[in-house]
């Protein structure tokens, strides 16, 4: 979904001259499909290479799709005439302001099978019969050539100087503001504002002076009642500095929202901001994650924090799509945690009574009921692919099997799944993550390095025994996987 491909043209096209796009795309029926992917899949034209974001879809003035009809091929053609040199195409599927819907986390679930589409056969010729442009379909570039150069700059920012003690907006930062206020329009979806201030005075005084410095261009920007999000920070007396800053983008990292809900800035903003904040926050990261804030004191300190977070917890395990599936699967989103002895015996007591499950042993013993159950429909000789059973449910069977902790029974699978793999039968994450976990079993160096534990000093992740990264990242290329930087790797809220 956040995929693209981006090709430099040969040629530029010609001022004047008209083109016809075409490419064919595939888009398979599945339990996930929002009926919206339909229409935003297809391609786009831009002078300049699009800045894309990791895991951040492309939002772009214009893109060229079609309604695709599911289960077979389908051709999307578009007609271009261009009115200035056009050297980039690109092709996925694009953001628009109806879609998505759902948050990236939500979409982004690494154990969930996303849709998946094909695409074929593109191609760009001239069209060299005037008559051509008499008919439907003829896009007149390049009356967006500066939307869409705009849109893809996304690190918009202004630095706005006030002077001492003072929080009023000089008439030529005013200027400034209106200008890029602009840009943001045509592009970016959150205005983060961050206020300064120097030494002279208290630091509480200071602190107040630094967020209302922020609160002042907020109260500027609404006049021009802007649809996007404003976030307003105070960082008090930092760098002996007398500024504001104003940021455009188009998402917010964990790390950054944390930061601000764990420190002295918190204490200035309204409690509906803060409360914001956190829903922020909570929606932005994995359910993985969602647990290591609850074994965060400095977060946890401010009760309001506490609440959401529990109450973000109940709907992730409560309203989930398969409840039974959850539960037999042993609340797998924490699978990594709860094994790792990090047991969650302070977690809510309504997750507690939901499922029964409050220590290793019994996990253990549960887990060992429900694959002695899987075990008697699957075996070596009679696997599922995914064209038999569907790629979520297969998935799900790996997921129990890579709970079992017999050995003997788990390595005969290890080869029909891998061979599965080869012919697009099985998903290779899900193959990686039962072989590591099977040599963790067999007190061996992992191949790809999908088995974690957590730290208990720094209640951050780090592999299990692992083989060195340079070997471990070479198997994880070869199936697809991007590499692992360090041995700590993953999201913590804390690391900046």
């Amino acid at each position: 979904m956040t995929a693209y491909l981006t090709c430099k043209l040969k040629e530029e096209l010609t001022i004047g001259k008209t083109y016809e796009i075409s490419m064919f795309v595939y888009l398979p029926n599945h339990e996930f499909l929002d009926q919206k992917m339909r229409t935003h899949i297809g391609f786009t034209l831009t002078l300049e290479k699009p800045n894309q974001v990791i895991n951040s879809m492309l939002s772009v003035p214009y893109f060229f799709s079609d309604t695709i009809e599911l289960d077979k091929w389908f051709k999307i053609t578009k007609r271009v005439k261009a009115t200035c040199n056009l050297k980039y195409l690109t092709i996925g599927m694009f953001e628009s302001e109806s879609f998505p819907l759902q948050t990236l986390t939500q979409y982004h679930n690494p154990i969930s099978s996303f849709p998946k589409y094909y695409v074929d056969k593109l191609s760009l010729t001239e069209i060299k019969d005037s008559s051509y442009d008499n008919k439907l379909g003829i896009i007149d570039f390049c009356k967006y050539k500066e939307k869409i150069s705009l849109k893809n700059n996304i690190n918009n920012e202004l630095k706005i100087q006030f002077t001492t003690n003072d929080t009023s907006i000089q008439i030529k930062y005013q200027n400034q503001i209106d200008s890029l206020i602009k840009i943001i329009k045509l592009g970016s979806k959150i205005i983060i504002l961050e206020g300064d201030a120097d030494v002279i005075g208290t630091k509480e005084s200071n602190l107040q002076l630094s967020y209302n410095r922020a609160l002042t261009i907020k109260n500027y920007i609404n006049k021009i009642q802007l649809k996007n999000k404003i976030l307003c920070f105070g960082n008090g007396e930092l760098n002996n500095s007398k500024i504001a800053t104003i940021k455009a983008v188009n998402q917010i990292e964990a790390c950054y929202l944390y930061k601000h809900l764990t420190n002295e800035s918190l204490t200035v903003m309204s409690k509906n901001e803060a409360n914001n904040l956190c829903v922020q926050l909570c929606n932005s990261i994995s359910s993985h994650e969602l647990f290591y804030l609850y074994h965060d004191s400095v977060f946890l300190s401010r009760q309001a924090n506490k609440a959401i977070l529990l109450g973000k917890l109940a709907s992730v395990y409560h309203n989930f799509k398969w409840p039974q599936m959850r539960k037999i699967d042993s609340l797998y989103a924490i699978d990594q945690i709860i094994r790792s002895g990090s047991l969650l015996s302070k977690c809510s007591q309504t997750l507690s009574n939901k499922f029964k499950l409050n220590d290793l042993d019994e996990l253990t013993a549960y887990d060992t009921l429900i694959c002695n159950e899987l075990f008697k429909v699957i075996s070596p000789t009679k696997f599922p692919k995914i064209k038999d059973i569907g790629m979520y449910n297969l998935n799900k069977v790996l997921v129990l099997l890579t709970h079992s902790t017999d050995i003997d029974k788990v390595k005969p699978f290890l080869e029909i799944i891998y061979n599965n793999c080869i012919i697009g039968e099985a998903n290779w994450i899900d193959f990686a993550t039962l072989k590591d976990k099977y040599l963790v079993n067999c007190s061996k160096d992992q191949m790809y390095g999908t088995q974690y534990s957590i730290d208990k000093n720094t209640n951050e992740l780090i592999l299990k025994s692992a083989d060195k990264l340079e070997s471990i990242n070479l198997n994880r290329k070869s199936i697809g996987l991007s590499p692992i930087k360090t041995t700590n790797t993953g999201i913590y809220l804390k690391q900046k």
